[in-house]
């Protein structure tokens, strides 16, 4: 399986609640989920059941991350 990465979007942010609603109607296999909250950064995961391609997913995030910067 090719990983195919998605743009982050730069445009008008919306609630952690509504982008979490749209992560669940994917369905995905695996998630990492970040959250901020009173500036403390709290990371939460499901099964990952291949860590170097997560590995390979989170950098691909950080750098739209950069590009949008």
């Amino acid at each position: 399986t090719i990983m195919k990465p998605y743009p982050i979007p730069a445009a008008e942010p919306t609630s952690a609640s509504a982008t979490l609603r749209d992560a669940i109607s994917m369905e995905f296999d695996s998630v990492i989920v970040f959250g901020i909250k009173d500036g403390r950064v709290f990371i939460h995961t499901s099964h990952i059941e291949d860590n170097l391609r997560m590995i390979g997913a989170l950098e691909a995030a950080k750098q739209q991350v950069w590009n949008n910067a």
